[in-house]
């Protein structure tokens, strides 16, 4: 929920300083790093969380429909918002995909069922204590620590051919 929120804010930081004439690629960059850090910690966190809500019996048929979903997206989701971009400007069209992140935070935060969350155990633990301690179990963990490079690698490069994609799309293909 956090990371679709923040991804939001990020994000309309673009139709902001557009309309105030202050858009620079330093921005756009900065934009693109946050949103590409909380995609990474979002999936990661997709894929467990879809665990806790599902029977073991009906994980596969659960993450089998998630990935439909995903390809669902990832087909339409370019051509979608080329037609926002034409119809409302670029600015305008992010305001509206960081919309589309606030209601998964919402629809995420209407799932009834919650995680067991562990008390802290002292009164020295920090948001800096858990990230190290996020980065520790990651890292010991073979497969998790494969997905999390995995998924660092997919956004980056994932980033720059959607972004090279679109201008070859407009500048050598017309569209």
């Amino acid at each position: 929920i956090a990371t679709d929120l923040i991804r939001a804010a990020a994000l309309l930081v673009i139709p902001w300083a557009a309309l105030h004439g202050a858009l620079t690629l330093s921005i756009l960059y900065a934009v693109a790093a946050v949103t590409g850090i909380c995609t990474v910690l979002f999936e990661l966190a997709d894929h467990v969380f879809i665990t806790g809500l599902v029977t073991q019996k009906r994980l596969l048929d659960a993450n089998g429909k998630r990935e439909s979903v995903d390809a669902m997206a990832e087909i339409t989701g370019p051509a979608l918002g080329g037609v926002l971009v034409a119809w409302l400007t670029a600015p305008l069209a992010i305001a509206v995909d960081a919309a589309s992140f606030v209601a998964s935070a919402l629809l995420i935060g209407g799932i009834r069922k919650r995680e067991a969350i562990q008390a802290r155990t002292a009164a020295t633990d920090s948001v800096i204590d858990d990230a190290k301690t996020g980065i520790r179990v990651v890292w010991r963990a073979p497969a998790v620590r494969a997905l999390f490079l995995a998924m660092i690698a997919f956004t980056l490069c994932g980033s720059f051919m959607a972004a090279l994609y679109t201008l070859f799309a407009l500048r050598d293909l017309n569209l």
